[in-house]
């Protein structure tokens, strides 16, 4: 007996891609592509968030059943599809001066330290000049080795996509999973 898939809506999406990708443009490609960086957990639950507006079963779309795919591609640009995508890189932010200094700063920290409030006490916000510019250049430091978020870059590459989809490849591709899903569920296989 063949398991069932915890992922179905994204499982049928993905098969759906291999159908149309026989017959259409390069554009399912891009597509499959796109939806593979989402992951299906998360394809799987947009899938199901959409489905029941498809079906009109949703309370706060009531005109989901004719406006679903608006709704989709409108939510694509207005929210964050993507996540947790990111790049990998080094940015530049200190000057080499700027390194030095933050050298030096940190070796008078670990061999003399220094006083970080001006009066003495331990007071939040009433930082000594040497400390703030401490604090600084320790942020923009560790700045530089934090991976830039493409989050944003991978929502607007799918709705410009979608934008320029002329023949409504994607819609018509989700429109076949959730007729693929309602016969499955007929044959009770899901």
């Amino acid at each position: 007996m063949e398991k069932k898939s915890e992922f179905k809506f994204a499982d049928l999406f993905f098969n759906t891609i291999e159908t149309f990708s026989k017959t259409s443009t390069d554009i399912v490609q891009v597509y499959s592509h796109l939806f593979s960086i989402l992951g299906k957990k998360e394809l799987n639950r947009v899938l199901e968030r959409y489905y029941s507006m498809y079906k009109g079963e949703d309370d706060y779309f009531k005109d989901g059943k004719e406006n679903w795919f608006y709704y989709f591609h409108k939510g694509i640009r207005q929210g964050d599809l993507f996540d947790n995508c990111y790049k990998e890189g080094k940015k530049v932010i200190l000057t080499p001066e700027e390194n030095d200094e933050l050298i030096s700063l940190r070796a008078k920290v670990r061999s003399e330290g220094y006083i970080k409030h001006n009066d003495g006490k331990e007071k939040f916000g009433n930082f000594t000049d040497e400390y703030s510019r401490f604090l600084h250049l320790t942020l923009n430091k560790e700045e530089e080795n934090m991976p830039d978020s493409i989050c944003g870059h991978l929502d607007m590459i799918l709705w410009n996509t979608i934008h320029i989809d002329t023949d409504c490849i994607l819609e018509k591709m989700i429109v076949a999973t959730f007729c693929d899903f309602e016969k499955e569920v007929k044959l009770n296989q899901i």
